[in-house]
This record gives structure tokens, sequence and C-alpha cells, in this order.
């Protein structure tokens, strides 16, 4: 399982030129944190079923499907299964 957190782009530049290196690093450790809690039920889930799961939670700047694919690409990845929380605005879409 792969979660993509994405990186502010005006934090990374910031951070880079204007503010110190860690700049935003505290509000990115909570957030991973979370992902990595979130994602730690579902696998406890997942290997009750017999299914093995590994998880990984990177940094990626926008969009997100790039760092996806570029992820995918890099680790040889055969299959890329998305899934959302509900967190959109489309099943909203879909009840007009």
């Amino acid at each position: 399982m792969l979660n993509i957190l994405d990186i502010d782009t005006a934090k990374q530049v910031s951070s880079s030129i204007i503010a110190a290196p860690t700049y935003g690093l505290e509000e990115y450790e909570l957030h991973k944190n979370a992902v990595l809690e979130w994602l730690e039920a579902i696998k406890s889930k997942c290997e009750k079923e017999g299914i093995q799961t590994q998880l990984k939670v990177i940094g990626g700047p926008s969009p997100v499907s790039s760092s996806i694919v570029n992820y995918a690409e890099n680790e040889n990845v055969d299959l890329i299964v998305v899934g959302t929380r509900g967190k959109s605005g489309f099943k909203k879409l879909l009840r007009v």
C-alpha cells in the first residue's frame, strides 16, 4: 500500500530559500504518522484475510499521479489500484 503525501510546493521553495530547511517538517511528520496509523489498520484487516501487505508513505509534489507513476516504474509495479476515502466532491456530483 502506497500513500503519497502531497508536498506543498510553496513550502518547499520557502524552506530552501527563505525559511529554515525544517520549515513544514513538523506538519509533514504529523500527516505521515496519521497516514501510517490508518494504513496499519488496513494492513491488519488484510493480514487477517491472508493478504500480505507492505506499507510505504512518501512525499511527492503535485500532481500526486506523477508520484504514483514514478514509484510504480522504479519498483516494477504491475498493478495500481487507486482508492479514495470519500473526501472528494464526486459523490455530491452524482446526487444531482
